[in-house]
Protein backbone atom coordinates (compact mmCIF):
# COMPACT_ATOMS: atom_id res chain seq x y z
CA UNK A 1 0.00 0.00 0.00
CA UNK A 2 1.85 3.43 -1.13
CA UNK A 3 0.79 6.56 0.44
CA UNK A 4 1.38 9.70 -1.21
CA UNK A 5 1.44 13.00 0.79
CA UNK A 6 1.49 17.23 -0.81
CA UNK A 7 2.82 18.94 2.81
CA UNK A 8 2.45 22.13 1.37
CA UNK A 9 -1.20 21.41 0.23
CA UNK A 10 -1.95 19.83 3.61
CA UNK A 11 -0.68 22.68 5.86
CA UNK A 12 -2.63 25.44 3.28
CA UNK A 13 -5.66 23.26 3.82
CA UNK A 14 -4.92 23.01 7.94
CA UNK A 15 -4.68 26.65 8.12
CA UNK A 16 -7.49 27.57 6.06
CA UNK A 17 -9.50 25.23 8.47
CA UNK A 18 -8.43 27.28 11.24
CA UNK A 19 -9.00 30.48 9.85
CA UNK A 20 -12.62 29.54 8.96
CA UNK A 21 -13.31 27.91 12.50
CA UNK A 22 -12.29 31.47 13.82
CA UNK A 23 -13.72 33.50 12.00
CA UNK A 24 -17.10 31.58 11.94
CA UNK A 25 -16.21 31.73 16.43
CA UNK A 26 -15.86 35.37 16.09
CA UNK A 27 -18.50 36.65 13.81
CA UNK A 28 -20.98 34.14 15.61
CA UNK A 29 -20.27 35.73 18.73
CA UNK A 30 -20.57 39.68 17.74
CA UNK A 31 -23.28 39.33 15.41
CA UNK A 32 -25.19 36.41 15.58
CA UNK A 33 -25.61 32.73 13.97
CA UNK A 34 -27.17 33.76 11.15
CA UNK A 35 -24.15 36.31 9.83
CA UNK A 36 -21.43 33.70 11.04
CA UNK A 37 -23.57 31.04 8.71
CA UNK A 38 -23.47 33.44 5.90
CA UNK A 39 -19.91 34.07 6.80
CA UNK A 40 -19.18 30.60 6.90
CA UNK A 41 -20.43 30.00 3.80
CA UNK A 42 -18.47 32.73 1.74
CA UNK A 43 -15.23 31.62 3.55
CA UNK A 44 -15.85 27.55 2.58
CA UNK A 45 -16.56 29.30 -1.28
CA UNK A 46 -13.14 31.47 -0.56
CA UNK A 47 -11.30 28.04 0.41
CA UNK A 48 -13.04 26.28 -2.23
CA UNK A 49 -11.54 28.59 -5.18
CA UNK A 50 -8.05 28.58 -3.08
CA UNK A 51 -7.83 24.76 -3.15
CA UNK A 52 -8.42 25.00 -7.13
CA UNK A 53 -5.74 27.10 -7.66
CA UNK A 54 -3.37 24.75 -5.47
CA UNK A 55 -1.47 22.22 -7.37
CA UNK A 56 -1.80 18.90 -5.68
CA UNK A 57 2.04 17.69 -6.15
CA UNK A 58 2.86 15.05 -3.66
CA UNK A 59 6.31 15.20 -2.41
CA UNK A 60 6.43 12.58 0.15
CA UNK A 61 6.01 9.06 -0.60
CA UNK A 62 5.45 6.31 1.84
CA UNK A 63 4.71 2.28 1.27
CA UNK A 64 3.63 -0.15 3.51
CA UNK A 65 4.91 -3.17 2.82
CA UNK A 66 1.54 -5.09 2.85
CA UNK A 67 0.09 -8.24 0.78
CA UNK A 68 -3.80 -7.97 1.99
CA UNK A 69 -4.58 -4.50 1.98
CA UNK A 70 -4.46 -2.16 -0.53
CA UNK A 71 -5.54 1.74 -0.38
CA UNK A 72 -8.40 0.46 -2.29
CA UNK A 73 -9.17 -1.39 0.23
CA UNK A 74 -8.73 0.80 3.20
CA UNK A 75 -10.97 3.62 1.09
CA UNK A 76 -14.04 0.67 1.02
CA UNK A 77 -14.07 0.13 4.40
CA UNK A 78 -15.12 4.08 4.93
CA UNK A 79 -17.66 3.70 2.57
CA UNK A 80 -18.61 0.58 4.63
CA UNK A 81 -18.28 2.59 7.83
CA UNK A 82 -20.24 5.36 6.22
CA UNK A 83 -23.00 3.80 4.65
CA UNK A 84 -23.44 1.69 8.38
CA UNK A 85 -23.06 5.04 10.32
CA UNK A 86 -25.73 6.81 7.89
CA UNK A 87 -27.79 4.20 8.28
CA UNK A 88 -30.05 5.93 10.78
CA UNK A 89 -30.93 8.89 8.56
CA UNK A 90 -34.86 7.82 8.07
CA UNK A 91 -35.12 6.99 11.89
CA UNK A 92 -33.54 10.38 12.57
CA UNK A 93 -35.89 11.89 10.25
CA UNK A 94 -38.89 10.26 11.21
CA UNK A 95 -37.86 10.82 15.02
CA UNK A 96 -37.97 14.60 14.48
CA UNK A 97 -41.29 14.15 12.71
CA UNK A 98 -43.23 12.10 16.07
CA UNK A 99 -41.00 15.20 18.18
CA UNK A 100 -42.74 18.10 16.16
CA UNK A 101 -46.10 15.79 16.75
CA UNK A 102 -46.30 15.15 19.87
CA UNK A 103 -43.64 16.59 22.10
CA UNK A 104 -41.27 15.63 23.79
CA UNK A 105 -42.48 12.40 24.97
CA UNK A 106 -43.50 11.43 21.48
CA UNK A 107 -41.47 7.68 22.32
CA UNK A 108 -44.80 6.92 24.44
CA UNK A 109 -47.12 7.39 21.12
CA UNK A 110 -46.68 2.85 20.57
CA UNK A 111 -47.15 3.53 16.75
CA UNK A 112 -44.71 5.69 16.82
CA UNK A 113 -41.82 3.98 18.91
CA UNK A 114 -42.88 1.04 16.64
CA UNK A 115 -42.04 2.81 13.64
CA UNK A 116 -38.83 3.91 15.13
CA UNK A 117 -37.59 0.43 16.16
CA UNK A 118 -38.41 -0.43 12.18
CA UNK A 119 -36.60 2.06 10.68
CA UNK A 120 -33.63 1.90 13.28
CA UNK A 121 -33.04 -1.63 12.47
CA UNK A 122 -34.27 -1.72 9.67
CA UNK A 123 -31.73 0.59 8.52
CA UNK A 124 -28.63 -1.40 9.63
CA UNK A 125 -30.22 -4.71 8.09
CA UNK A 126 -30.50 -2.74 5.02
CA UNK A 127 -26.92 -1.27 5.25
CA UNK A 128 -25.56 -4.31 5.71
CA UNK A 129 -27.45 -5.81 2.49
CA UNK A 130 -26.14 -2.61 0.36
CA UNK A 131 -22.44 -3.32 1.65
CA UNK A 132 -23.04 -6.96 0.60
CA UNK A 133 -24.08 -6.13 -2.80
CA UNK A 134 -21.48 -3.25 -3.31
CA UNK A 135 -18.40 -4.76 -2.33
CA UNK A 136 -19.34 -8.60 -2.57
CA UNK A 137 -15.47 -10.17 -3.09
CA UNK A 138 -14.93 -8.65 0.88
CA UNK A 139 -18.35 -8.01 2.14
CA UNK A 140 -17.55 -10.04 5.49
CA UNK A 141 -14.82 -7.72 6.42
CA UNK A 142 -15.77 -4.10 5.52
CA UNK A 143 -18.86 -4.70 7.47
CA UNK A 144 -16.90 -6.44 10.73
CA UNK A 145 -14.90 -2.88 10.61
CA UNK A 146 -18.24 -0.49 9.90
CA UNK A 147 -19.67 -2.78 13.35
CA UNK A 148 -17.15 -2.51 15.56
CA UNK A 149 -16.92 1.26 15.13
CA UNK A 150 -20.92 1.43 15.25
CA UNK A 151 -20.31 -0.63 18.43
CA UNK A 152 -17.63 1.72 19.63
CA UNK A 153 -19.73 4.37 19.38
CA UNK A 154 -22.89 2.99 21.05
CA UNK A 155 -20.26 2.03 24.01
CA UNK A 156 -19.41 5.98 24.11
CA UNK A 157 -22.36 7.24 24.03
CA UNK A 158 -23.83 4.91 26.85
CA UNK A 159 -20.50 5.65 28.75
CA UNK A 160 -20.66 9.31 28.81
CA UNK A 161 -24.78 9.53 29.25
CA UNK A 162 -25.65 10.24 25.99
CA UNK A 163 -28.28 7.82 26.78
CA UNK A 164 -30.27 9.63 29.78
CA UNK A 165 -32.47 11.60 28.04
CA UNK A 166 -34.10 8.26 26.26
CA UNK A 167 -34.04 6.83 29.67
CA UNK A 168 -35.77 9.62 31.65
CA UNK A 169 -38.48 9.49 28.98
CA UNK A 170 -39.03 5.87 28.70
CA UNK A 171 -39.88 6.38 32.79
CA UNK A 172 -41.88 8.98 32.12
CA UNK A 173 -43.69 6.76 29.77
CA UNK A 174 -43.64 4.13 32.46
CA UNK A 175 -45.43 6.16 34.66
CA UNK A 176 -48.14 7.64 32.94
CA UNK A 177 -49.20 4.03 32.05
CA UNK A 178 -49.27 3.20 35.47
CA UNK A 179 -46.58 0.10 34.87
CA UNK A 180 -44.18 1.30 37.43
CA UNK A 181 -44.39 3.41 40.32
CA UNK A 182 -42.51 6.18 42.03
CA UNK A 183 -41.13 4.52 44.80
CA UNK A 184 -39.92 1.56 42.85
CA UNK A 185 -38.31 3.67 40.62
CA UNK A 186 -36.47 5.93 43.91
CA UNK A 187 -35.31 2.55 45.21
CA UNK A 188 -34.06 1.09 41.83
CA UNK A 189 -33.00 3.91 39.84
CA UNK A 190 -29.18 3.12 40.05
CA UNK A 191 -30.05 -0.57 39.07
CA UNK A 192 -32.48 0.58 36.17
CA UNK A 193 -30.18 2.58 34.58
CA UNK A 194 -27.20 0.08 34.52
CA UNK A 195 -29.65 -2.24 32.84
CA UNK A 196 -30.47 0.13 30.34
CA UNK A 197 -26.61 0.84 29.31
CA UNK A 198 -26.41 -2.91 29.34
CA UNK A 199 -28.93 -3.02 27.45
CA UNK A 200 -28.33 -0.39 24.98
CA UNK A 201 -24.25 -2.05 24.34
CA UNK A 202 -25.86 -5.36 23.37
CA UNK A 203 -28.12 -3.35 21.01
CA UNK A 204 -25.35 -1.83 19.47
CA UNK A 205 -23.75 -5.16 18.85
CA UNK A 206 -26.64 -6.95 17.74
CA UNK A 207 -27.31 -4.45 15.19
CA UNK A 208 -23.32 -4.99 13.89
CA UNK A 209 -23.96 -8.77 13.72
CA UNK A 210 -27.51 -8.09 12.00
CA UNK A 211 -25.62 -5.77 9.49
CA UNK A 212 -22.38 -8.58 8.73
CA UNK A 213 -25.35 -11.01 8.12
CA UNK A 214 -27.24 -9.13 5.72
CA UNK A 215 -23.91 -8.13 4.24
CA UNK A 216 -23.09 -12.37 4.02
CA UNK A 217 -26.70 -12.95 2.44
CA UNK A 218 -26.22 -9.98 -0.21
CA UNK A 219 -23.23 -10.88 -0.91
CA UNK A 220 -23.37 -14.55 -1.82
CA UNK A 221 -26.56 -13.87 -3.65
CA UNK A 222 -24.58 -11.56 -5.92
CA UNK A 223 -21.12 -13.93 -6.37
CA UNK A 224 -23.59 -16.43 -6.81
CA UNK A 225 -25.86 -14.47 -9.85
CA UNK A 226 -22.43 -13.61 -11.10
CA UNK A 227 -21.31 -17.08 -11.33
CA UNK A 228 -24.62 -17.86 -12.97
CA UNK A 229 -24.57 -15.62 -15.60
CA UNK A 230 -20.56 -16.79 -16.65
CA UNK A 231 -21.79 -20.04 -17.21
CA UNK A 232 -25.10 -19.23 -19.16
CA UNK A 233 -22.35 -17.11 -21.31
CA UNK A 234 -20.11 -19.89 -21.96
Amino acid sequence: MKISLDPKFLVTAVITFIILVVVIVLVNKFAGSAVASVAGTVMGGIALKLFDRLDYSPTIHYEVKSSSISISQVYSALVAIFIVYGSTVFYDISKNIFRASYGENYICRPEALILLVIFDWGGVAFAGWLIGRIFSDHAMRFTAVAGFVLVVVFAVNTASGGLTDTFNRILNCLIERGLIGHEAISEKLGTLYFNFRVGAILGGITRAYLAIVMARIASRRRIKKVLDTSQTNL
